[in-house]
């Protein structure tokens, strides 16, 4: 178990070696940046660039770490010139939805200021999926955020200029993925780059899943699926259901409780004719299959290839920004 002064210090000490101390193994092109946290855009890498290491004062901006769990001691927290610290929780369970829209409102504030170049979210490990893919759909900046349960590598990662533009990233186990797609039943693939002692790799130039790529349906038509400022109370109810291990009944006694439903596949098929046509239900397959519209019932959402909890966030986030009609959110999913 880490203690914050030693971080510090190995954080430090690496930032200062004459050694290049991150490594991209393919070269990077940029196109147009834009940071809507800050109202503000940087034209090329190198404006990026050089937004992550200056502030309009002269002053180098430092990286933000907001903590909800994770391997670092919290009495062991201060702040430093390097880092500042948030605490939101200290919690083994899995974070809830209005809980990361807290995570969220709380990045997306950190990020609109020139002080910080980038943030770190500190999870537990039951939380770093649901983090890494809410926070990939809520927050459109360049600024790296990167979401571990380890924050060491997290520091690491966050400091190096491959990490911009790719959105939220996920790093576990020395392995760093896109938010969108990480799956903790599949550690090891689709990484897109890795991190070892404080170096750092990246696999591929930056860029960011299709679903939430600029020119995605999300990017275009909905750009208020990035309002983080969302009241628990408004938030939509969404309950996650096996296929098969429900009655026939089930949205009859249920569905003036909840807002919409997720039922779990096995593979991408399913024999259930579970539907309504007052509640969106999506079907996300529990072994990562990928689920099509010819897979499901008609007028359900075909959840592609979202696991569960990720299909279960992004119909939130839809519902809480008023997209219900099953076709509209036919193509917000993948």
């Amino acid at each position: 178990m880490r203690f914050l002064s030693l971080l510090f210090a190995l954080f430090a000490v690496s930032l200062a070696s004459p050694i290049a101390l991150y490594r991209d193994l393919f070269f990077r092109e940029y196109g147009v940046i834009k940071a809507n946290a800050s109202n503000s855009t940087a034209s090329n890498y190198s404006n990026a660039s050089n937004a992550t290491n200056s502030t309009s004062s002269g002053v180098k901006p430092k990286l933000a770490i907001v903590v909800t769990g994770g391997y670092v001691p919290l009495t062991n927290y201060t702040s430093s010139s390097e880092v500042s610290i948030t605490t939101l929780y200290n919690t083994t369970s899995t974070l809830n939805a209005s809980q990361i829209y807290n995570v969220a409102n709380t990045i997306n504030k950190t990020l609109g200021s020139d002080k910080y170049s980038g943030v770190v979210v500190l999870s537990n490990e039951n939380s770093v999926e649901s983090l890494g893919f809410l926070l990939s759909v809520v927050i459109d900046n360049y600024k790296p955020v990167v979401v571990t349960s380890d924050v060491l590598p997290g520091l690491f990662v966050a400091s190096s200029t491959g990490a911009i533009s790719r959105g939220a990233l996920v790093v576990q186990e020395n392995s760093i993925y896109s938010g969108t797609v990480f799956n903790p039943q599949a550690t090891g693939w689709g990484a897109v780059g890795t991190v070892s002692d404080s170096n750092v790799a990246w696999l591929y130039a930056p860029s960011t899943a299709q679903l939430l790529a600029p020119s995605s349906v999300i990017r275009t038509n909905y750009t208020n699926f990035t309002a983080t400022n969302i009241s628990s109370s408004s938030l939509p109810v969404v309950p996650v259901v096996y296929d098969g291990q429900y009655n026939s009944d089930l949205l009859a006694t249920i569905s003036s409780s909840i807002d919409g439903l997720v039922v779990v596949a096995s593979g991408n098929a399913t024999t259930s004719t579970l539907t309504s046509d007052t509640l969106p239900v999506v079907y996300a397959s529990g072994d990562s299959s990928l689920v099509v519209p010819a897979d499901v019932p008609a007028g359900a959402i075909a959840g592609g290839y979202l696991t569960p909890t990720k299909a279960q966030l992004l119909l939130t986030v839809a519902l809480a920004n008023s997209v219900s009609n099953s076709t509209l959110l036919q193509s917000v999913f993948p």
